[in-house]
């Protein structure tokens, strides 16, 4: 087939003549903008309770990140080895949460489901950090005795590779093999980092639920999603527990006198909400409830009180 490279206007005149519908380039997506408009609506007034928890949780941690600004992270500088790129790691988080928000309340569960394993192992490597378990740098990858003889490729390469050894270590150590916990724990907080692998590669959990909900008779395989109770519930309980563990580490930005008697309500507030989130799953005979409680409270033990570490 041949193809002609056209000059830029050329380019996109003829994108618009083939693609304008109603005057609007792409103008049949306007269709489904109002789909996935019409399911966040639905899915808002259908669970009012994730919703508060979310939006509240979301404000939290913006009105947070607000309060600190570029003086306070230069100052924490003198605590915490790299603190401005550990901040920026809280912003990298921050985006992640609310982008899985956006996807999920427009008809998007599975990819807002992928995003939360981001928001997951982001997390459990700055507890890892906070708790002085390992540096940022050695996230990174670097060491202070690498080999001398590599060209910049194979220094990446290796970088890359020790980062990646230290990742999976630090998902064990934290989740998935860590002594602390009982067998059934164990079990179920495997399997709990298992559904986030499952969903990221092959969408495997999304297709199984409008699977199942096509042949129960519950909603019909459409674009955006919407009507599928199991697509819904793993959702919000996998956005409940990863905002939790974030929620968990925004203690470690303050320093000094922190952010005040009123943050120090509003955070405990939220962490007791998420606690009764969790306890409820429990309640509702779902094991994963109470050893997520299990596993945050012993690897992410930070709280109001806590302040940012003295730089050794």
């Amino acid at each position: 087939m041949a193809r002609t490279k056209l000059p830029i206007g050329a380019w996109q005149d003829r994108l618009a003549e083939n693609f304008t519908t109603k005057g609007v380039v792409g103008g049949s997506l306007l269709k489904l903008t109002g789909r996935e408009s019409a399911a966040g609506h639905a899915f808002s007034q259908k669970y009012i309770g994730h919703r508060y928890l979310s939006d509240c949780s979301q404000s939290f941690a913006f009105d947070t990140l607000e309060l600190t600004p570029p003086e306070s992270v230069a100052t924490a500088q003198r605590k915490l080895e790299g603190f401005p790129i550990v901040y920026l790691e809280f912003l990298m988080i921050f985006r992640r949460v609310r982008a899985a928000h956006i996807a999920s309340i427009n008809g998007y569960p599975g990819p807002a489901h992928v995003m939360l394993r981001d928001v997951k192992d982001r997390s459990i490597f700055l507890s890892a950090v906070f708790q002085e378990h390992v540096t940022y740098t050695e996230l990174m990858g670097i060491t202070k005795h690498e080999p001398k003889n590599l060209d910049t490729k194979a220094l990446n390469e290796y970088r890359r590779r020790k980062r990646m050894r230290l990742e999976k270590h630090l998902i064990e150590k934290y989740l998935t093999a860590n002594p602390e916990f009982d067998s059934e724990t164990t079990f179920e907080l495997k399997r709990w980092n298992d559904l986030f692998n499952w969903e990221t590669h092959g969408s495997f959990l999304s297709q199984s639920n409008s699977m199942l909900a096509w042949v129960k008779g519950e909603a019909y395989p459409q674009l955006v999603e919407t009507g599928v109770p199991d697509s819904d519930a793993m959702m919000m309980n996998r956005f409940n527990e990863a905002t939790w563990l974030f929620h968990r580490l925004l203690p470690n930005l303050q320093h000094g006198n922190g952010f005040g008697e009123e943050w120090s309500q509003r955070w405990r507030v939220l962490d007791d909400s998420f606690w009764q989130m969790q306890e409820s799953l429990g309640s509702m005979g779902k094991k994963i409830g109470r050893a997520f409680v299990t596993f945050i409270d012993k690897k992410f033990p930070f709280d109001e009180t806590t302040r940012l570490p003295l730089a050794r």
